[in-house]
């Protein structure tokens, strides 16, 4: 949308076209960010907000301050943007890192959305996204237990040792309507 916004206000010979850049990306991740974060907090002093450290970056986002400022490592890992828990957007970024991650549990999924994102009631909001993956339901069914059928008579009956003895003389014979029978005696 950033990119038809500006290809409308300059000439046609000057216009961008092709694969979206890195920076075009950044601009309209942060836009979306921006809206999520609109939508559910009033900001910092919010009350969801409370005990948490955060800021308004350059960029106008709510960050958390952690406590592992003197790490040398990204900005995004020192300073995680904050998410609500029951939004769309943060639906779609939980899945589609679950999905990146090859359908891995909440635990990963957990700790590789922790580098960029601090989302609240993390690990229930996660938990309820990976619960609905489709592909990782099927996998994780447990099979129905068969109710075995009662048994024989002559099993069950008192009786001194090899009173009733079965003896297979062949093994499965295919009839004529493809069925299999067995000659016991």
């Amino acid at each position: 949308m950033y990119r038809f916004f500006t290809n409308c206000k300059i000439e046609k010979s000057n216009r961008i076209i092709g694969v979206l850049t890195l920076e075009e990306m950044n601009r309209a991740e942060i836009a979306v960010l921006k809206i999520v974060q609109k939508e559910f907090f009033s900001g910092t002093d919010d009350k969801r907000l409370k005990e948490i450290q955060c800021y308004v970056d350059p960029n106008g986002i709510l960050k958390v301050k952690t406590r592992i400022l003197m790490r040398k490592d990204t900005r995004d890992f020192l300073y995680p943007t904050i998410l609500p828990s029951r939004h769309p957007v943060v639906e779609k970024i939980i899945r589609t890192r679950h999905e990146k991650l090859n359908h891995a549990g909440i635990q990963i999924v957990m700790c590789n959305l922790r580098e960029e994102f601090w989302i609240l009631k993390y690990r229930k909001t996660v938990r309820n996204v990976i619960i609905t993956c489709v592909r990782c339901r099927r996998f994780n069914l447990r099979p129905k237990p068969i109710v075995e059928a009662p048994l024989p008579e002559d099993r069950v009956k008192e009786a001194a040792v090899f009173e009733v003895v079965g003896i297979e003389y062949a093994g499965p014979l295919i009839l004529r309507d493809s069925k299999k029978a067995w000659i016991f005696m």
